[in-house]
């Protein structure tokens, strides 16, 4: 059930943003799973995972800088 719904949020999100962003911030499971394990039930982080997470982190912000730019653009030219 969970797939399927994954699934379709997945198509969803391709309607409203381009893959390549799509993709992109699809990496951000790397992020939210071990912080929500941390956080709800206690689990340990070592510092590999944590430098890990940051390098996902700056990824993440140098691959949607350029796509925030246009989009500031796109506005302005609206």
């Amino acid at each position: 059930m969970f797939t399927v719904l994954s699934f379709l949020a997945w198509i969803r999100a391709l309607r409203a943003i381009p893959l390549s962003i799509a993709f992109t911030f699809s990496s951000a499971v790397h992020i939210f799973i071990p912080l929500s394990c941390w956080l709800f039930l206690g689990e340990a982080i070592g510092l590999r995972r944590w430098l890990g997470i940051a390098l996902v982190v700056i990824g993440l912000m140098v691959i949607a800088r350029p796509f925030a730019r246009l989009d500031e653009k796109l506005d302005e030219a609206l």
